[in-house]
């Protein structure tokens, strides 16, 4: 990875290595992307969108295929991205267990509008759900009458 995504001074390298432990992958350093399977690409990938320390992290289902120990690793990364370096992180999911562990503001779109906005509590209490997926079922149920 290091050598195709032209990081090629001592300070990247070393940087690129660091990201790539932090997600529990320095194994795969030398690997080919021909050689990697789906989840070992997602992690490479956020590694790479990673290792400049954007001001804004735009991931669209994040974690969608990986491993359970393997998300609670990229989820405790991206955290550590947004507390470290105050970057914000935009992230589109399905998955409402993963937005309740991932986000401070939730935005529920249906038919294009926004029909929530808050945290996640917040809206879970808006809509008298227990929880996101709650709200989700009840959206999507309400988007088919």
């Amino acid at each position: 990875m290091i050598t195709l995504y032209g990081l090629n001074n001592c300070d990247s390298c070393k940087k690129a290595r660091n990201w790539l432990e932090r997600f529990h992958i320095g194994h795969l350093e030398a690997a080919l992307g021909t050689e990697l399977s789906s989840g070992q690409k997602t992690l490479i990938g956020i590694v790479k969108a990673t290792l400049h320390h954007p001001a804004l992290l735009v991931l669209d289902e994040p974690t969608a295929s990986l491993d359970p120990d393997v998300s609670a690793r990229v989820r405790t990364g991206l955290r550590s991205l947004c507390d470290d370096h105050g970057t914000a992180l935009l992230i589109t999911s399905h998955d409402m267990r993963e937005v309740e562990r991932l986000a401070e503001r939730v935005v529920f779109l249906l038919a294009g509008r926004i029909v929530a906005d808050g945290s996640p509590e917040d809206i879970a209490l808006r809509f008298d759900r227990s929880d996101l997926e709650g709200v989700f079922l009840h959206l999507a149920e309400e988007s088919r009458r």
